[in-house]
This record gives structure tokens, C-alpha cells and sequence, in this order.
């Protein structure tokens, strides 16, 4: 009798068709069924996590990850539905936020993102590109969607007025040469607009222009320009030669005040604030005393209708001119005696300041009169000017609004243009409905692909300015890029990615797009073929130092990550062992879960949720089958606090009818975990309660199904929710309720090479088998029957017995097992015969290892 062990099952479910290549160097850690268990790095393989309940979300729904930063508090999901966007945390909805969704559900599939801060691009070839912001503070965030609006920027001048001065009695030179200026605005993020239209004049060429000659320009103020840039023409571009500040603008008549989108007219008010300090300097223990005490006392601000003095109410905000006074009093003890009598007359006397403050400040003030008192204002750095405040108080800044007639000014005294810098030009390769269907971001730039009319060509923004399309002309480093892929046939664009090189994924080849310098820039991009296997739509997943993407057809799941010995990038088929998962289905959407175990979770098209745990540097790569009762419909990571979270949708049938919930994957089962914690039930929750109770409401999302629980760390089985509730056979403080499911594994039957040749087609029996276990409690076991090996729902039928789980005494909890268990398996002398190892109840299960002694036959 062989003993042989099963000690590593990281190669995962594969394909009954590899039963036979034992010659394989995963052989040994390959399974013939793993539904509801997870591979681990380790080469361990545990129960998966129960799914908790979080929500009800009233219609199918489809999740986008919001990932502001890695902290839990920062990372969202977006729950798509017909009509609508909502949001989510790890624990529950955010109350009040409800968007319009313009897509349809299953476009959403399809939908590319990219996200920067807090706002996360959306892209597909059937819809203008979107983008989806977060604004304002913890926790009262406001969110929003809307079309990106690109080269939005202030508007342009007007052409300006521009006069060749001669100032200089000796020159009377002919002006026979135009001299043409243009004028760009640029605002307070630096965003220049485009260039005004052309003011010319007669004059003299710049290499005749002697000394006192000089160019007058002249042009009306844009609202909102910090400064404005003037080219000069040259060679047929118009170059740099200077700038002017809007501060130096002329005329114009103060209208209002502007913060962010919102602008308002003057009221006329007034504020004053009175500060009275006193020192006594003992002044109330002296001699004679004097009844001062100390103080320092500043008065609320008092706003009072002023009819020459402006005053502003934006946004629920009143910012008025304000006048502080201040009155010092200083007490001191003058020594003092009678010339003539001698007498002491020596008393306190004070000294009293009166000084004046002015300043502008800012109140909270939601009325249409703000005459009153305010405990509360702010100053900030809004400037001296009496008319009006300009510059920034606290979290909100604001200017001036002047009418039309504001003049600015600059003198052009020859200056040399700068043809390296050069207006801007209007340039949008998305317009008429040309949308791109792919979004990304690589170095500094926002990269959009695979648009309706040039599906093999994609478009970089300008360096640091995503939304900015515009071109310089001649072109310089930092203008957009435009690039389409020369291949045999027109390949659509599908994917993007950076990788410190931008990779692309077409429907005919995988490309990677670099430049002989530095950065990718609009005269420098070079590109080159990775391979020729064709990508799906799916998004695909940045894992350490590899990429993954799907094929084309099959949904096979590739890796790609660089080779120093190709000096390219290569990569895997990932589904090469257990192509029965995928090729017949397709994958919608998918997630990888970093912590705690390296997981890809992966929406198959029929609601199957599927698993690979995936380590490149260890070669490991094992799928695993995740059933529940009903489909899941997407899936999405976000960071949480102990381990990434996995959130699902998933459609459920209660009492006939279709329900769709949000639900979390509950956190691995942990060694500081008490049993009490454990969850391994789906749509489940917990309740915690000071008292027992035989009774746990909150349930009204699972009335009418069965279920199991977990109380006080023993299992129940056989409940019923009624009216919201389920009723316990005896009282507990810490129960888990929720739908059951069931795990199931199974070993490919031992082939080896013996002295008596090869094991195939051998009848075998197994006698003693040891499961080797961690921090389990019970679990099942049963002997495999002829076809097993090609039904990985084989372990339905099959007669199974329990592995101890019972507690030591009656109403205590069943406490983890680590160790060895001893059991027998009652199988026949069958050729594929092997075990099935199980966990129905709502308790941990883990397996290190299998160990049997087998028997061969002679055929």
C-alpha cells in the first residue's frame, strides 16, 4: 500500500482532460472540483468567506470603484442602475445621493474609467466621455456627473488696438511693413485661452526700428484674467513677447463679485467691531484702590445699512468692509506730593489709545438682510481696496466684476518673439459624436482610444492639463498627441494601460507605445508589437509587475509583464489548465483583491463567480468556482481597513420574486478571530446584543427563505424567516444569520509512474487517509464513484459522513480544530477513485493537507 499526500493546491480547478498528465509539475496540486474554496499562497486551501448583506438596491445594479487613496474612508463604489447612480461605502449607501445615469445597464460593462483625485473618467464609444466628481468635505461630499467640456477655458480678447509709435523727431522712415499682435487671457489656474483675433498696424520691420520707436497695444479686459500674454507675428508664427498683469487694467465699473460659479451684485452695508483692552497694573490693590479690573473684550460684528459703503451677499455669504476699533486703557500709580504742605497725594491715573483697524470680512449669513450681529467672520487676505474684497478668505476666493470698458495696456519696445512659445489653437478629434471608447492616464496625460471614426488611433491631452486638446503651432513637447496604429487590418482599441510603458490592447495585438526620450511627446512616439493574441473589452488588471488582460475570444485570461531577455513584454495563458471555466462564458467584469490573498474575482456571464489566485513570482496561478444561491451580477474592490473589500451585486430570488442586492465578501477567517466571528453564510448579517435572545430580527430582506446561523459559535440549522425575524432554539448574544452554501473539493485521482508501471486505468482503493486541518470546525468527507471525475457537482449524490465538530459540552461554542484527523474512506476498487472533502454548516473549514495510504490493483 502507497502512502501518498496532497499537500499543495494552488494549481486549482482544471480541466478533467489533464487527469492523465501526471508528467505535469502541478499535477500533484491540481483539483478535479474546488467550488467555494480558496487556493492559497501557502498552498493551503480554506472555505471562502460568507457574503454580508449591506443593502437592497431595488433593480439590477452594476458597481464602478471610486478610489480616491488607499485610507478605507476614501474609497466608494458607484452603483449603476437604470436611471441612476448611487453611492457606497463598505458599510451601507450614502444617504441623498442620487445622480442621473445616461447609460444603459449593459453598456455600463463596457464602460472604460480612469479616475485622478476625485474625479473618475468615463468612456465608451457610445456616449460622449463623461466624468463622474466628488466635491466639498467630509462627510456632506456633493457628487456629480457631467460631459467633459474640452479646451474650456475664459474668453478670448477682443482683437487689440495697436498703434506704431515713432518717438524719435530724426525718423521719418517709411511704414511700409504690418506688424500684426494677437492676445491671450489667462486665469487664476494659469488656463490661457485661445488667441484673440489679429490687430495689425503700419510700420517698420524690427531690425529698422530705431531707438524711441515702440508699439502701443491696447484691448479690453476679460472677466476673470489674472494676465494676459501678447505674441507678435514671425516667420509666420506669433512668438511670446510679454505680459500684462489685469491688475494694471484702466476704466470699467465695479458690478458685482464672483466665487467659483456663482456671481452677485453690491448692497450697501457696513460693519464696525470695538475691542476695549484694560491693563491695571494693580490699579485695584493700590492706595488709594481704583475699582479696574484686566480685561480684553471684542464685540460681535455689527453690519448696519451704510449707503456708501458696498457690501456683497454670495452664496450665503456676506462679505463687508468692516471698521475695528480699539480702545487701550493703561492704569498707572503716580508718586505725587504737596509743595507746600507736604502731603501725599500721590494717585492712579490712566493712559487710554483709541486705534483703527479696516478689513474686510466674511459671515455666514443665509438671509436676504444681513443687518445684525455676527459671533462668527473670518478675514483672511482679501485685500485693502474699500470697493470691493479680492483674494482668499478660508476655503473660498473671490474678485471682482467689472463691466465692459476695462482697458489693459502694454508697450512692445521690440522685444524678440519666442516662437517656442506660441497661442494655443482649438483642437478636438472628438467632436460630431466621435467618441472614444477607452480612457487612461500616462505620464501626466489624459489618453483616449478606439473613438467611433478612429478605432485604431488613440490621443494623449496636453502634460498636466487633461481636459486641454490644443496645439501649438509649430508643435511643441507638451501639445497632444495623435497616434493610429499601422497594422495589417484596422484594430479596435480596447484597452490601455500604463506600465511605464503605455500598453495597448486591440482586438488583433497587444502594443506597447514609448518615445526615444524621456516621455511620449506629439513629435516622438514609437510603437511597437507585444503580441498577437487580441483583447476583449475588458478592463484589464495592474498586478505587481504584470498586466492581465482577457482574449479576444474564449475569455481566456493572460498575463503580461516584461522580459529582459526579449526585451519585451511576454506573457501566459492563465486559463490553459481550466479552460472548461471560460470558454464557454464570458467574463463581464472583474476585480483584484491584493490582501489578503492575491485574487482575482471575476463575474462570469452566468452569475458564477470565479476566483484565481494569482502570484507571478511564486508561478502560482489556481481558478476555484464560487456558487451562491442566485447570480452575481459585478463585482468591485476597494481598500478597506484590514483587507481589500470585495463588493458584489448579486440578484436573488425571495418568495418568487427577483431581488438585488449590494453585499461585501465577509474578511477572511483570521488566527485572533474568536468562532463567534466566524461568517460563512451569504446575504447575511450579525447581530450583537448585550442579552441573549432566542430571537433576531432585522431580516425582512430574507422573509420567507431558509437559513442557517451561527450562535454564540455553534451552528443552527433549519430556520425560517418570519415577519423579519428567526427564532432560536436557545438564547445567544452574537448570531450570524444568512442563506446557506456549500463547499466542495475533490483531488484528481493519484497517476504515478511505479516498478510496475503506470498507474492509469489501475483500479485503487484508499484505506487510512489523515486530513491535516487549521482552525476548522466539522466539515464532511465522502469516497468518489466512477464519473466523479468528469461531474464537478459529483459530490451531490454521494453518501457523506461528518467530521467531529460538536462542542466539548452542550450550548458552548465549537471550538477551531488544528491538527490531524484520522478517518476512513469507504471506497471501491475503482480506477479513478479519489475523496470529496466538504463544509455545509456555517463554520470555517481549512485543509493543509490530504495523506492516504492507496491501494493498486493489478488492472
Amino acid at each position: 500500500m502507497t502512502r501518498v499526500v496532497f499537500r499543495n493546491f494552488t494549481g486549482g480547478e482544471v480541466t478533467p482532460t489533464l487527469s492523465a498528465r501526471y508528467d505535469l509539475q502541478k499535477f500533484g496540486s491540481f483539483l478535479q472540483c474546488c467550488e467555494n474554496f480558496i487556493p492559497n499562497l501557502h498552498g493551503d486551501i480554506e472555505r471562502r468567506p460568507g457574503m454580508r448583506f449591506i443593502a437592497e438596491l431595488g433593480g439590477k445594479s452594476v458597481l464602478i470603484p471610486f478610489q480616491f487613496n488607499t485610507e478605507p474612508e476614501n474609497n466608494y463604489v458607484l452603483i449603476f442602475r437604470e436611471g441612476s447612480i448611487t453611492v457606497a461605502g463598505a458599510d451601507g449607501l450614502l444617504a441623498g445621493v442620487s445622480i442621473k445615469n445616461p447609460y444603459a445597464l449593459d453598456d455600463v460593462y463596457a464602460l472604460s474609467t480612469a479616475q485622478a483625485g476625485d474625479i473618475v473618467y468615463l468612456a465608451h464609444k457610445n456616449y460622449a466621455l463623461r466624468k463622474l466628481t466628488r466635491s466639498g468635505t467630509a462627510p456632506d461630499y456633493a457628487w456629480a456627473l457631467e460631459e467633459v467640456a474640452l479646451n474650456q477655458s475664459i474668453a478670448s480678447p477682443a482683437a487689440p488696438t495697436v498703434t506704431f509709435v515713432r518717438d524719435n523727431p530724426d525718423d521719418n522712415a517709411s511704414l511700409n511693413y504690418t506688424l500684426r499682435y494677437v492676445v491671450t487671457a489667462v486665469n487664476a489656474d494659469g488656463v490661457e485661452s485661445v488667441a484673440s483675433a489679429v490687430g495689425s498696424t503700419s510700420g517698420k520691420y524690427p531690425t529698422d526700428w530705431v531707438v524711441g520707436n515702440h508699439v502701443n497695444l491696447a484691448w479690453t479686459a476679460v472677466e476673470g484674467a489674472e494676465e494676459y500674454n501678447i505674441y507678435r507675428e514671425s516667420a509666420g508664427y506669433y512668438g511670446f513677447i510679454g505680459v500684462a498683469s489685469g491688475k494694471d487694467a484702466t476704466g470699467g465699473t465695479l458690478t458685482g463679485l464672483r466665487m467659483g460659479e456663482f456671481t452677485t451684485g453690491i448692497v450697501k452695508y457696513s460693519g464696525s467691531i470695538t475691542r476695549h483692552i484694560v491693563i491695571s497694573n494693580g490699579a485695584t490693590t493700590g492706595i488709594p484702590p481704583r475699582p479696574v479690573e484686566d480685561k480684553d473684550e471684542t464685540s460681535p460684528l455689527n453690519v448696519i445699512a451704510s449707503q456708501s459703503q458696498n457690501a456683497f451677499l454670495i452664496d450665503g455669504k456676506l462679505f463687508v468692509w468692516t471698521e475695528k476699533t480699539t480702545t487701550k486703557e493703561v492704569w498707572r500709580y503716580v508718586q505725587e506730593w504737596d509743595p507746600d504742605s507736604g502731603a501725599d497725594l500721590s494717585h492712579w491715573t490712566s493712559d487710554t489709545t483709541v486705534t483703527t483697524d479696516k478689513f474686510w470680512a466674511m459671515a455666514d449669513c443665509p438671509s436676504d438682510n444681513p443687518a445684525g450681529t455676527y459671533a462668527a467672520y473670518q478675514t483672511g487676505s482679501l485685500g485693502s481696496n474699500t470697493a470691493y474684497p479680492s483674494g482668499t478668505v478660508g476655503a473660498f476666493t473671490v474678485h471682482p466684476v467689472f463691466s465692459a470698458g476695462t482697458t489693459l495696456h502694454f508697450t512692445d519696445q521690440n522685444f524678440e518673439p519666442d516662437t517656442a512659445t506660441t497661442p494655443k489653437e482649438d483642437w478636438n478629434p472628438f467632436e460630431d459624436g466621435n467618441n472614444p471608447a477607452t480612457v487612461a492616464f500616462h505620464q501626466q496625460r489624459l489618453v483616449l482610444g478606439g473613438t467611433k471614426d478612429d478605432p485604431a488611433s488613440f490621443f494623449m491631452s496636453r502634460t498636466g492639463d487633461y481636459e486641454n486638446f490644443r496645439k501649438s503651432r509649430p508643435l511643441q513637447d507638451d501639445d497632444p498627441v495623435e497616434y493610429m496604429l499601422a497594422s495589417g487590418s484596422i484594430d479596435e482599441i480596447r484597452w490601455m494601460a500604463s506600465f511605464g510603458d503605455l500598453l495597448i490592447g486591440t482586438s488583433g495585438a497587444e502594443y506597447k507605445a514609448t518615445s526615444s526620450g524621456a516621455a511620449i511627446t506629439s513629435s516622438d512616439v514609437q510603437i511597437s508589437v507585444q503580441s498577437y493574441w487580441g483583447s476583449s473589452g475588458l478592463a484589464p488588471l495592474i498586478i505587481g509587475q504584470s498586466v492581465m488582460h482577457c482574449q479576444r475570444s474564449g475569455s481566456h485570461v493572460r498575463d503580461l509583464y516584461y522580459s529582459w531577455e526579449s526585451d519585451g513584454y511576454a506573457g501566459n495563458d492563465l486559463s490553459l489548465l481550466a479552460p472548461q471555466l471560460v470558454e464557454s462564458h464570458h467574463i463581464m467584469q472583474w476585480a483584484f483583491q491584493q490582501s489578503p490573498g492575491s485574487n482575482i474575482w471575476a463575474v462570469r456571464d452566468d452569475g458564477v463567480l470565479l476566483c484565481l489566485t494569482y502570484m507571478k513570482e511564486q508561478n502560482v496561478y489556481g481558478w476555484s468556482r464560487h456558487v451562491t444561491q442566485g447570480k452575481v451580477l459585478s463585482v468591485a474592490v476597494i481598500s478597506g481597513s484590514q483587507e481589500d473589500v470585495v463588493m458584489l451585486v448579486v440578484e436573488r430570488e425571495m418568495g418568487g420574486v427577483k431581488k438585488y442586492f449590494l453585499e461585501r465578501l465577509a474578511g477572511r477567517f483570521r488566527d485572533a478571530d474568536g468562532i463567534g466571528d466566524a461568517f460563512y453564510v451569504d446575504c447575511g448579517l450579525t447581530s450583537r446584543q448585550e442579552t441573549a435572545s432566542d430571537t433576531v430580527g432585522g431580516l425582512g430582506h430574507l422573509e420567507g427563505a431558509d437559513v442557517v446561523a451561527l450562535a454564540d459559535g455553534s451552528p443552527v440549522e433549519g430556520l425560517t424567516v418570519t415577519d423579519g425575524a428567526v427564532t432560536l432554539p436557545y438564547a445567544a448574544k452574537v448570531v450570524t444569520v444568512g442563506l446557506n452554501y456549500v463547499s466542495a473539493l475533490s483531488p484528481l485521482p493519484l497517476e504515478t509512474d511505479t516498478q510496475q508501471g503506470a498507474t492509469l486505468g489501475k483500479r485503487r482503493a484508499y484505506g487510512k487517509c489523515v486530513l491535516r486541518l487549521y482552525r476548522s470546525v466539522g466539515g464532511k468527507y465522502a469516497a468518489t464513484e466512477p464519473g466523479d471525475l468528469f461531474d464537478v457537482e459529483g459530490w451531490k449524490g454521494r453518501t457523506v459522513y461528518d467530521l467531529p465538530f460538536l462542542p466539548e459540552k452542550y450550548g458552548e461554542a465549537c471550538q477551531p480544530f488544528s491538527g490531524n484527523i484520522e478517518i476512513s474512506l469507504p471506497s471501491g476498487q475503482d480506477a479513478d477513485t479519489s475523496l470529496w472533502l466538504m463544509q455545509d454548516r456555517p463554520m470555517p473549514f481549512r485543509v493543509v493537507a490530504i495523506m492516504a495510504d492507496v491501494d493498486f490493483g493489478e488492472v
